[in-house]
């Protein structure tokens, strides 16, 4: 057995041992009316889905390793599925405005809007320990400390890219007001 096949095996183990404490926490969601639960992952993790060499985490801005699930059940709230694209920034808004109440405009301490707004992203950043993306409907632009490269929807590395220079630029911003 290869040592990918034996990681896949060992992923799925885990995965499926998980089944019987999930049932509990998925008890949770009817337990209580008045309670929040938040059911959501850090990373997603990859397998070589598509073919580039990329596997487990932290080693591509693939859409494998960065999007996930995220479970919001809200009191007072029917059940919905979002459509839009959200981020993690969205989370500390969402809890901020409709929890605890705060009437600041979200921008004052968050990059993101409340999960409830219909607010849609034009673009998400993501981070790693030494670089970051810029994701994008059409295309994955990455910064690494010695330069960038553009990835496409299905994370095939972009010959002739367009960068977006301005969006760019935000993203800088943005993150300037968080992190140093």
């Amino acid at each position: 057995m290869s040592g990918f096949a034996e990681k896949a095996l060992r992923f799925d183990g885990h995965a499926s041992g998980g089944n019987s404490s999930r049932a509990g926490m998925f008890s949770i969601f009817s337990a209580r009316e008045h309670r929040a639960v938040i059911l959501t992952s850090d990373h997603g993790t990859e397998f070589n889905e598509n073919g580039h060499g990329f596997t487990g985490h932290g080693t591509s801005f693939s859409a494998h390793q960065v999007r996930i699930a995220f479970v919001l059940r809200w009191p007072g709230r029917p059940p919905a599925r979002i459509s839009r694209r959200t981020s993690h920034n969205d989370l500390a808004p969402t809890l901020v405005t409709e929890l605890f109440g705060c009437t600041n405009p979200p921008a004052d301490y968050a990059s993101g809007q409340s999960l409830f707004s219909d607010s849609q992203w034009e673009w998400l950043i993501t981070l790693s320990h030494n670089d970051f993306a810029l994701l994008e409907p059409d295309q994955v632009t990455i910064v690494y400390p010695s330069g960038n490269e553009v990835r496409d929807q299905s994370y095939r590395l972009v010959q002739h890219p367009r960068l977006s220079r301005d969006k760019l630029r935000a993203a800088m911003q943005e993150m300037s007001r968080f992190f140093n």
